[in-house]
């Protein structure tokens, strides 16, 4: 993996999800805190990594763990680590969910706002 640059900076979601060998592998192991070390060094250091648990965050803020993704890229775009306009995401949603779908994603993007507020400490 290469990187490290000034600024590179990683969003990682804590959460692991076994792959589907697991199923035939039950001792299989997916060793987290090692791939976390290995994001730390090739971004050039810990405080370089966000790292939250946002299935969990995604459970506990609307009830469904479906939103982790679009909660996780509204964190990294409130962190300025996402080279697009805000309207542009919106529309990106808008224009690849049926509209039930695209107003809870839509949603859980925009909890960046709630999640960059001193008050919030879920992330480390």
């Amino acid at each position: 993996m290469q990187g490290g640059g000034a600024g590179t900076q990683v969003v990682a979601n804590l959460h692991v999800t076994l792959p589907g060998s697991f199923a035939r592998e039950r001792d299989l192991f997916v060793p987290r805190d090692d791939m976390l070390r290995t994001l730390e060094a090739a971004a050039g250091g810990a405080a370089r990594v966000h790292k939250c648990d946002f299935r969990a965050l995604a459970a506990a803020l609307a009830g469904d763990a479906v939103y982790a993704n679009l909660l996780c890229l509204g964190f990294a775009y409130q962190k300025a680590l996402i080279p697009v306009p805000e309207w542009a995401i919106h529309k990106v949603i808008q224009d690849n969910y049926p509209p039930h779908e695209a107003q809870g994603n839509a949603l859980a993007f925009e909890w960046h706002q709630i999640l960059k507020s001193p008050d919030y400490s879920g992330f480390t």
